[in-house]
């Protein structure tokens, strides 16, 4: 598996996917200071509020289409001519998949931890490191959801899905029924780990919602679904004609 994972990272060299890591994190960290303009408390906020509520979704779905697309315009190639089974080689961009998210958060910490300093910001640096990991994890389950409609739909209906699941995760993050919405784990564990609501406000670490119980139940969430995709996935990829 790790030799899969290796050679996903060869062939992604020099190609968009690869550019995206870094420039989805660019411009966030652009828009992040054209709208605080430098003020105190704010630029690592906006950061970590863009990336998470809006711009990661977005990245892993197109990155997972590129993936996707990549695999159709050579037909397949290595899905059929290697000894190693379908489902391991499509495990293995999975995993290569997780760990290109959890570059891009470890990006977006690293830049916010160092310019909140410079600023000053809410944000604890402990929570933040601790968060990239979350982040990381709690979005796992949307690599298998958009390589399939990626294969069966195309781009258009990937990127509209990501939008919609998105704006769903944001409006029920800050009630009692974020757990029923996946999408909404992201967003509310980053309110106890950020001391951040989905809007951008800031809240204290007496919240209600600041309560670290959520966090467990979350992470466990998000393991459940994301091994309950991949599976039905791995399943529908493993009886399809490539």
């Amino acid at each position: 598996m790790l030799g899969i994972v290796k050679a996903e990272i060869l062939k992604s060299k020099r190609t968009m996917g690869r550019k995206l890591i870094f420039i989805f994190p660019l411009i966030t960290f652009i828009m992040a200071l054209l709208v605080t303009g430098g003020l105190q408390n704010a630029y690592a906020e906006c950061v970590w509020n863009w990336w998470y509520i809006l711009i990661l979704p977005m990245l892993i779905s197109i990155l997972c289409y590129l993936t996707s697309a990549s695999e159709k315009k050579s037909k397949f190639f290595h899905m059929t001519t290697l000894e190693t089974g379908r489902k391991d080689l499509m495990i293995g961009k999975m995993l290569y998949l997780g760990l290109v998210i959890l570059l891009a958060n470890t990006m977006i910490f690293a830049v916010a931890a160092v310019v909140g300093k410079a600023l000053s910001t809410h944000i604890p640096f402990l929570g933040g490191l601790a968060f990239v990991f979350v982040l990381t994890l709690t979005q796992l389950w949307e690599i298998p959801l958009f390589l399939f409609l990626s294969m069966k739909f195309g781009m258009v209906v990937n990127l509209m899905t990501a939008l919609v699941i998105t704006v769903a995760g944001i409006l029920i993050a800050p009630t009692g029924k974020w757990l029923f919405v996946v999408s909404s784990v992201p967003m509310r564990l980053a309110i106890p780990m950020l001391h951040l609501l989905p809007s951008g406000l800031k809240v204290a670490e007496s919240h209600p919602l600041a309560d670290l119980s959520a966090i467990p139940v979350g992470m466990i969430e998000s393991v459940v679904v994301l091994a309950v995709a991949a599976w039905l996935f791995l399943r529908w990829f493993d009886k399809r004609e490539v």
